[in-house]
């Protein structure tokens, strides 16, 4: 079982909020599944950092802020605003 950690949720944020691509990839398993709003998927590691490279670059001014977190059942919900 992949037990989640509030902290490492922060960290992800904090790395998209610094358009760290690198740094996000080291977090990412090689498995990584990304899915958007319209239910398109990246998936794999590789592919997520091209896609968050070009995303910063479409987006320059992106970050996400978090309003609330918590955990519950060995998931970690976030509310951003």
């Amino acid at each position: 079982m992949i037990v989640m950690d509030i902290s490492i949720v922060k960290l992800f944020v904090t790395l998209i909020n610094k358009h760290d691509s690198e740094g996000l990839y080291a977090l990412m398993a090689d498995d990584y599944l990304f899915i958007d709003s319209q239910a398109n998927e990246i998936s794999g590691k590789n592919k997520a950092k091209s896609a968050w490279d070009a995303y910063f670059q479409l987006f320059p001014e992106y970050e996400i802020k978090i309003s609330e977190i918590a955990e519950f059942n060995n998931l970690i919900i976030v509310l951003v605003s």
